[in-house]
């Protein structure tokens, strides 16, 4: 009778603890805010990417430096050559994006901030205190 005593207390302490476990997909939290990812509390199913496009340098009349962010996530620079014609876009890796900042492949963080001067979109990107500022345009290919 003893020996059944401790089988059925053995089992029952084995299924005791085994219930207490978590019930976690064993996914690990979100590090950033990506309000695409489906695990974030303010994920928009139908896509956010606000900075979307092609913005130029702010500051030179005519100018030599585009940052583009596109549809599947990734950043990509040009610059413009000698001729003025803009050369192939190069890839600076994917970001993921929130309501404030988005974080780059290698994990930097950078906030952005998008308005509207003299009918132009603004786009500031704010980097360790420092501060770029770019404008929305149509591309024009010369």
């Amino acid at each position: 009778m003893k020996k059944l005593f401790y089988i059925l207390l053995f089992a029952t302490l084995t299924f005791g603890a085994y219930s207490c476990g978590s019930d976690d997909d064993n996914e690990p939290p979100l590090e950033f805010d990506d309000w695409n990812d489906k695990r974030s509390p303010n994920y928009k199913p139908e896509g956010y990417n606000p900075i979307e496009g092609e913005w130029l340098e702010l500051g030179p009349p005519n100018p030599i430096f585009m940052r583009i962010y596109n549809k599947d996530f990734k950043e990509l620079y040009c610059t413009k050559s000698d001729n003025g014609k803009w050369n192939e876009p190069r890839t600076l890796g994917t970001y993921k994006i929130n309501d404030k900042e988005f974080k780059q492949d290698d994990n930097y963080v950078i906030k952005w901030n998008i308005t509207v001067k003299d009918g132009r979109k603004r786009l500031t990107l704010t980097f360790m205190d420092n501060t770029i500022r770019y404008y929305k345009e149509k591309r024009k290919e010369d």
